[in-house]
């Protein structure tokens, strides 16, 4: 069996819109989002991990970084684990109704079929780039893998392992609707199962979102 940690960053200044520039990719960890890192790295060092993956996202190397130092395993970089990436025309506009209103016409693109805004990622784009995540940690030879992701991203794989090939847009809507998640919780999928009514070559999903590190 194959365990994969898919776990969520840090808090950012994303999170937290402490900063008046909308930053993208370029966010970084706040000083409770560092310290939420630590704490999952504390964590990390009990848990059987092979290898620790992360998004290309700052946050999202920060938080790996901290728990590469935990555990004395190196981090790899794959851009296949980024988070639902806006228009680059966002990059670097101030926060305000109009960046607003573009923000939201963007992530609605992620719930329907065939709409794309800007070079925005769509439902069918991200949905896409998911299945080639699972792929690739199908085909990894750890059997135990540390991801250090995004919230919405872990909602689109989440998806793929419940539905399968029936998950559509409205699903995605109630995902994002319907989960919460915390910075640096857990949500646990494993390839294969130690139940022999479940079959031994799908996904399973374990845990959702697990912050029990917080407090």
């Amino acid at each position: 069996m194959k365990t994969v940690y898919l776990v969520r960053h840090g808090e950012s200044t994303e999170n937290d819109w402490s900063s008046p520039i909308y930053q993208g990719e370029k966010a970084l960890l706040t000083k409770l989002g560092e310290s939420q890192a630590r704490l999952i790295a504390e964590r990390a060092a009990r848990l059987p991990i092979d290898v620790i993956v992360t998004s290309p996202y700052r946050r999202a190397v920060q938080t790996a970084d901290v728990v590469s130092k935990s555990t004395g395993l190196a981090v790899e970089v794959s851009p296949l684990f980024g988070e639902h990436r806006t228009p680059t025309s966002f990059n670097g506009r101030e926060w305000g109704d109009a960046l607003l209103a573009s923000f939201y016409a963007w992530r609605r693109t992620a719930y329907m079929i065939g709409e794309q805004y800007e070079d925005g990622e769509n439902f069918e784009i991200i949905r896409d780039r998911a299945v080639d995540a699972l792929k690739f940690l199908r085909e990894r030879p750890e059997e135990n893998i540390f991801v250090v992701t995004h919230g919405f991203f872990c909602r689109v794989v989440v998806g793929l392992v419940l539905l399968q090939d029936a998950f559509l847009p409205g699903d995605l809507n109630k995902l994002e609707h319907t989960l919460i998640t915390r910075n640096t919780g857990i949500t646990v999928i494993r390839l294969g199962a130690d139940d022999p009514s479940k079959s031994a070559d799908e996904w399973h999903m374990l845990t959702w979102n697990d912050h029990a590190h917080l407090g």
